[in-house]
């Protein structure tokens, strides 16, 4: 008896039938909100499509060969999201970076302005700390120039940020331009000079 509850307590196959009712409940989800015209997520519109390709590829399967897809399918369905975050993840790190380029003037000219694109990360590494993800990449960057783009970013956000351009470093502000009326931004560093402070505005007093 208590061998038995071992096996069914330790047992390898109690993940795999797990993530196979979690995708049996899904299914149903996804399928009621079909029926009541509400749109799905972008996650399970993904769900949805491995649902169809699992379909199609066992439809004169054997029963077994059906069974070991349905065990799989869950397991493809993470991967799959988690390489769509991924990918959302680097293009919102590409869009922050465009913007904090674009309000740094020196580094904007040493690339010789107009559209910045970005390659893909050459050097990516993430982790998980204490339910915080770190983030760090090494990218290039072009302009009419091109350079190599140094981040790290922690839940999302950037936390540092520097660029080599023809072997000068740029130590790049992290702070998100301040916005003004008329959907414009401002800069947080003076154009007059530059070792003002980062989040002081430069400013001129007269005596009465």
């Amino acid at each position: 008896m208590l061998a038995r509850r071992a096996f069914l307590r330790y047992s390898p196959l109690q993940g795999p039938l797990q993530n196979s009712r979690r995708t049996f409940f899904s299914k149903i989800t996804r399928s009621a909100k079909k029926l009541a015209g509400v749109e799905l997520t972008e996650a399970e519109k993904r769900d949805d499509q491995i649902d169809k390709v699992f379909e199609q590829a066992t439809a004169n399967a054997p029963p077994g060969v059906k069974l070991i897809s349905k065990l799989m399918k869950p397991l493809v369905s993470k991967f799959m999201n988690m390489a769509a975050e991924s990918q959302q993840e680097i293009q919102h790190l590409h869009d922050s970076t465009r913007e904090l380029i674009s309000h740094n003037h020196g580094l904007s000219s040493a690339l010789g302005g107009g559209e910045l694109q970005f390659s893909p990360p050459f050097q990516q590494f993430q982790s998980n700390v204490n339910g915080r993800k770190e983030t760090t990449l090494q990218m290039q960057v072009y302009g009419k120039s091109q350079g190599v783009v140094m981040l790290s970013a922690r839940d999302g956000k950037i936390t540092s940020l520097r660029v080599e351009v023809e072997g000068r470093i740029f130590d790049v502000g992290t702070k998100p331009p301040e916005r003004i009326k008329g959907g414009r931004s401002r800069s947080r560093f003076s154009s007059k000079r530059d070792n003002v402070a980062e989040g002081f505005v430069e400013a001129d007093f007269k005596e009465k």
